[in-house]
Parts: structure tokens; sequence; C-alpha cells
């Protein structure tokens, strides 16, 4: 009958008496008058797992800090299938009370370090897709979290698009340290409990602020004058700080401006459909309207490469030995093909024959518009004398962008280190001439094609940073009004 009710004591050297009651399975355990442990609260995590991180989330490894009993480890796993946990717990005796009343399936054990998180954390190695924060020095949450050490000692441990969750209980977070690394991707309530959902800056949340100096490239002046400047059906127009296209059809004009600067839109003798796709901003300003659809790019993806910067040692592990590879390798060699031959071998690739063309002409109408600005970059197969993979980028410099704009890969290449040699060049070469940003430009993102998906997973290796962007912001502009003016004599 003990599953059904029981009450025991024990005694914790760093919790002093511990009250422990079963009902019906669920243990409840309290320390001071105070839970540590209550289908209340697992009713709180359970929320969180189950409502507030994304479905499309991969948590594969998760670190665990405040296990208590572990009475909450059946929803990560249940959440999480397969997933790998690491726990801390500052209390040895709730471990052992953990272990004599939890029947563990072999494997599913967490690995329980038991001390001081503080301390802990410097010696876990590894980093964590999931991290959940649960500390507490009785009902009031461990003055830990809010020193600078336990948050850079977070920053370490987390995957750069993990996912940070927070308990505070009935004290609110002071968010002012954390959001220097940090960015609040959702906040709220369950029963008493103040809950906190973190992700890194640029792991691809809506909202999240850019770093000092990047510029969404289709937003920059000199690349809009470069690429619109002769084409007759584009209008370039001044807006205040931005700078847009304009399309004439029949009696309407269509005005497109990208950036989280407001444009400064008057009457003049159009009327106009005007489209806003910031990058940041999420706010909608007075007089505009949220478009229902996204029309552009949902995601885009940079890299920040410093000068002198080992930028190969933030990629991937399987993108870091792809490095290595080609480094150890004397077959194939960068090379700066001409454009005859660029897109003669591109003709080649197993890409849609239709997608190629269109490419192609991209790449040769980049050239006629940037000139210099555009860089070939190529792999040559030194044995056959054949370029077997290309990369096309357009460099911005007033911002210390490159674009990648195009690339391909013969199907004979697809087995070699090919792609990663060609980001490797690309980032040595911009480096070298004081790039800082590299615009991987689209990823994909739900309601993309699906074709998509492989090489945008092989782009976010190299340490990207996403952008998430908010639906366009529409208004209507009417035709200035003209009045007559009336002499009188």
């Amino acid at each position: 009958m003990s599953w059904i009710y029981e009450n025991r004591q024990f005694y914790s050297v760093k919790n002093g008496l511990v009250q422990a009651r079963r009902f019906f399975g669920s243990w409840e355990l309290r320390v001071h008058e105070v839970n540590q442990a209550c289908s209340a609260l697992n009713d709180v995590w359970r929320n969180a797992l189950y409502k507030h991180i994304p479905k499309t989330a991969r948590i594969r490894k998760i670190l665990i800090l405040g296990l208590a009993n572990g009475s909450t480890l059946s929803f990560y796993r249940k959440r999480f299938r397969g997933c790998h946990i690491t726990a801390i717990e500052w209390d040895e005796s709730m471990v052992k009370f953990m272990d004599e009343t939890n029947v563990f399936r072999p494997g599913e054990r967490p690995d329980v370090l038991i001390g001081d998180a503080a301390e802990l954390l410097k010696t876990i190695p590894g980093q964590f897709d999931l991290i959940c924060v649960d500390l507490f020095t009785g009902p009031d949450p461990s003055p830990l979290i809010d020193t600078p050490n336990f948050q850079h000692e977070i920053v370490n441990h987390l995957d750069h698009y993990g996912y940070v969750l927070i308990n505070t209980f009935r004290s609110p977070l002071i968010f002012n340290g954390w959001k220097n690394q940090f960015i609040l991707t959702e906040q709220w309530m369950t029963y008493s409990n103040h809950m906190y959902l973190l992700r890194l800056h640029g792991a691809g949340t809506l909202g999240d602020e850019l770093p000092n100096g990047y510029e969404r490239y289709q937003a920059n002046h000199e690349y809009l004058k470069r690429e619109y400047t002769n084409r007759n059906t584009y209008r370039l127009i001044e807006a205040g700080k931005n700078l847009g296209l304009r399309i004439s059809f029949w009696l309407v004009c269509f005005e497109f401006y990208r950036g989280d600067h407001e444009p400064i839109l008057l009457p003049d003798e159009d009327f106009r459909l005007v489209f806003w796709y910031p990058t940041s901003c999420i706010d909608r300003p007075r007089h505009w309207w949220r478009f229902p659809l996204q029309l552009d790019r949902g995601k885009t993806g940079y890299t920040v490469v410093e000068k002198d910067e080992p930028y190969w040692q933030a990629w991937s592990s399987q993108a870091r030995r792809h490095r290595r590879a080609w480094y150890r390798q004397h077959r194939y060699v960068f090379c700066e093909p001409l454009l005859e031959e660029y897109l003669k071998n591109y003709a080649l690739c197993s890409l849609n024959a239709g997608l190629v063309k269109g490419f192609s002409r991209s790449i040769q109408r980049k050239i006629r518009n940037h000139g210099t600005h555009v860089r070939l970059f190529g792999i040559r197969d030194t044995t056959t004398g054949s370029l077997i993979a290309g990369l096309t980028t357009l460099e911005i410099k007033n911002i210390s962008q490159s674009i990648h704009v195009s690339s391909f890969i013969l199907d004979e290449a697809r087995t070699t280190p090919a792609g990663t040699a060609l980001i490797e060049a690309w980032f040595a070469d911009g480096q070298k001439r004081g790039i800082r940003f590299f615009e991987f430009d689209g990823f994909w993102a739900p309601g993309d094609p699906v074709s998509w998906k492989n090489y945008s997973v092989f782009k976010s290796q190299f340490n990207v940073r996403f952008i998430i962007y908010p639906k366009p912001l529409i208004r209507w502009m009417p035709r200035k009004k003209y009045t007559k003016t009336l002499s009188t004599n």
C-alpha cells in the first residue's frame, strides 16, 4: 500500500530535516516548509518542456542544475526521446533518495554530479542543447544566478542554437546581466513560478538584436545603386535614411524598402502600395499594417570573422574534420576560374537545368553591375585539370560584407572535402581583405521548398548567426493633392 500513501523523514547535512510524502506514486519533498518536489512543480516543468520548447528543436544533450529527487526526469525522456541527461545536485541525500525511490531502465539514470554548481560547471566538458536552471536557497533563487561568472559558464556550455530554461519561483529574473549574451525569447507564469526561456544572440529568434556594424545588404545604398541603376524596370527612391525601389504597373506603383529604419513617405503624383521589410524590428508603427504572408526570405544567416581570428575553431566538428582533410590532400587545389569556365562547369552539375540557367544569368548580371566586387572561387582536380566545384561571392566594402551568391559541386566531388574547402577559401580570402561579415543569405524555413534543407544544413556548420524576419509591413500612399491657385485683379 506504500505506493498509494507513504510518509517518511530523512536528515540531510545540507538541508536539515527533509519531509517526504508519497501519494499515488508521486513524491512530495519539503524542506523548511518549502516544496522541493511536488505535483505542482512537476506541472511547471511539464508545461515548460511541452508547450514552450519548439517542436522543431533538436534536443539531444540536457543539463539540469538542481535535480532534487529527479521527479521531472520522465518528462525529459518522453519529450526528447533518446536524450542524454547530465544533472548537478548539491545535496547528496537527495540523490540517494532518488536512487532508492526510482526504478531506472538501463541507460536512463542521468549522470549526476554532486556539489556546488558554480564549481562543477567549470569541470563539465562539452555543450548542451538545453540547460534547465532550478537552483534555490529555500524559497529564493540562488544568488548564483545573477553572477557574471555563472552566466559566462552557461554561455560556454550552451550549444549556439540551444535553449536555457530558468525557474525563479516568486522572484522575477533580473535580466540585465543576461542580456549581453542572451535574448529573452519568452516568459510566463505557471502557478506562482516565473519561467524564462532564453537563447543566445544569433540562434534564430524573431526580434534578436544585430551586432554593431551589420547591415542588411539589400538596404545598403552602395549595393542598390550598383545593382539597379541600369535596370529600366526599377527606379531608386529616397525615403529618409532608406533607399528603396519603385516599380510602376499601370495606375499603381509598388515600392519596396528593407532595413529597420522606417521609410519617410511623402505623397507624390502616383498611387503607391509600399512594402517595408524590417530586419529585426518587430514593432508596427502607426499607419502601417502587417501583411499576413512572408513575401521574402524568412530566415538568413551570416558569420562574423574578426581580424586574425582562427574562425574555423568555431565550426562544427564535421566541418573542422573536412578542413583538416583538405589541407592533408594534394590532388585538389584552390583556383580563381574565368567566368566562361565557371559557367561551363556549372551547367554540368546535377541541379535542375532551369535553376542553373537562372543562377548563371544572375552571376553574369552581378558581374556587369558590380565588376571586380564579384569574386569567383573554384576547386580544380590536378589529375584532369577540370573544375569540380565553384563559389560566387559579392563584396560590399563600405559595410565590410561578402555575400554568398551561388555555388555548385559536381557529383564526382561529393565524396571530397571540396564544399568545405570553398568556404575556407572564401573566409581566408575575405579575412585578408578586411571583410568582417560573411553573408550566407537564405536558409530553409517552414514554407520554403524542401530541396533547400540539405544545403541549409551544410551552411549552418560554419558558426552561422541566424536572422528570423518578421512579416512585411504595408502602407497605402494616396496621390498628392494639387490645388488650383486663382489670381485676382
